[in-house]
């Protein structure tokens, strides 16, 4: 396995773990998985670009916090069957009001 990274770091990478850009690590991972705080940078860091940048059929994870990805756009990414799934255990709002794109998103 290929492990890519990037964000503000005050350590070193361990050896197995390449920095990268942001937009190289959306266009050649397989699995996102985000592991950041939640700053006026970070807000929809996953947006409708950044999605747009993933491999056909790879998966989004984020267990940090939910206001990092931008809702509709990971709605409308999954319905299109651009995305293969994503693994979320937090949303923008919690517990999620019942018109969240999230909870309308096709489930295979």
């Amino acid at each position: 396995m290929k492990v890519l990274a990037t964000g503000h770091r005050a350590k070193p990478l361990p050896p197995f773990v390449r920095g990268v850009d942001l937009e190289r690590l959306f266009r050649e991972s397989d699995v996102v998985s985000l592991h950041c705080p939640l700053t006026p940078e970070t807000r929809n860091l996953v947006n409708a670009e950044r999605l747009s940048w993933m491999k056909p059929g790879a998966f989004l994870l984020n267990t940090s916090r939910g206001s990092l990805v931008e809702e509709q756009a990971l709605a409308d990414a999954l319905n299109s069957g651009r995305l293969a799934g994503a693994g979320l255990d937090v949303l923008s709002a919690e517990p999620p009001p019942a018109n969240n794109p999230l909870l309308q998103a096709a489930i295979a």
